[in-house]
């Protein structure tokens, strides 16, 4: 699922031998349009149109709905904006099924979505305007990107020197006694977290399939922690008994949070 983008991405550098090739994978071809049907992936918006293709097919995770237009009815451009349009994102969302991080979209929603199909001639035109209008407004996304990196940067820079070295540039220095840290202000005292913190722990590690329920405890996942802030998307349950049994992952107001892994 990594390999596949939020703005019709498709990594293609991993390839194998066909007779390699196991059960377990949803098969695709050039030409097909790829959907996520598992959560947060589809609310993302992961999905691409598959080109370029070693040998014109490829194999991908099980969480993947495949969809070939109908020659001569569909282009297949056209088929991959609507599956990325706001109505069918949102519809799709609203029809999953399953419980917590294991939602899904069913495939009887992508085959019932109704939807008004112009003439082939006038989808061509439709692609034709949308290539270059999305194209326009990705160049505009990424110079904003690139500000908002500069100004993450410097909001890193401002905490780092603040927390570290305090507000007062010209302060009576003192060597600290770590490589990354050489000078502090002289009054200030060295010392490790652990012994100024009530409380570090890690959360529950373990599978997680099996796990949620309709109705009980919330339960975090990293996936919800983004922007220095936690954003539920969905409702994650545990059920009580549970969080009686993993007392140590239990939160508390002011708990301060650190994700471990991952590319969140």
């Amino acid at each position: 699922m990594d390999a596949v983008g939020e703005h019709g991405e498709l990594r293609l550098t991993d390839t194998k031998p066909l007779a390699d090739i196991g059960s377990g994978y949803t098969y695709f071809a050039d030409g097909d349009v790829v959907v996520a049907k598992i959560t947060p992936c589809f609310e993302n918006g992961k999905g691409a149109l598959a080109s370029g293709l070693t040998n014109g097919i490829a194999f991908g995770t099980t969480e993947l709905h495949v969809l070939r237009a109908a020659p001569g009815e569909l282009d297949r451009k056209f088929l991959y904006y609507l599956t990325t349009s706001f109505p069918f994102r949102k519809l799709g969302e609203a029809s999953m099924y399953g419980a917590g991080g294991q939602k899904r979209v069913p495939e009887e929603f992508i085959k019932d979505f109704r939807v008004a199909i112009p003439p082939t001639d006038e989808q061509c035109t439709i692609v034709t305007f949308l290539d270059h209008e999305t194209k326009r407004v990705d160049a505009l996304i990424e110079k904003r990107r690139r500000m908002i990196a500069l100004l993450t940067e410097k909001r890193s820079a401002v905490i780092a020197n603040a927390v570290t070295q305090g507000l007062n540039s010209d302060f009576a220095a003192k060597n600290s006694g770590i490589d990354w840290l050489p000078r502090i202000p002289a009054h200030w005292e060295m010392m490790t977290l652990g012994k100024i913190t009530t409380k570090l722990t890690n959360g529950y590690v373990g599978p997680t399939r099996d796990l949620f329920v309709d109705a009980g405890v919330p339960y975090l996942q990293s996936l919800h922690i983004k922007d220095n802030s936690i954003r539920f998307g969905d409702d994650y349950f545990v059920p009580p008994t549970w969080s009686a049994k993993h007392k140590k992952s239990i939160l508390k107001a002011d708990d301060v949070l650190i994700v471990q892994t991952g590319d969140i």
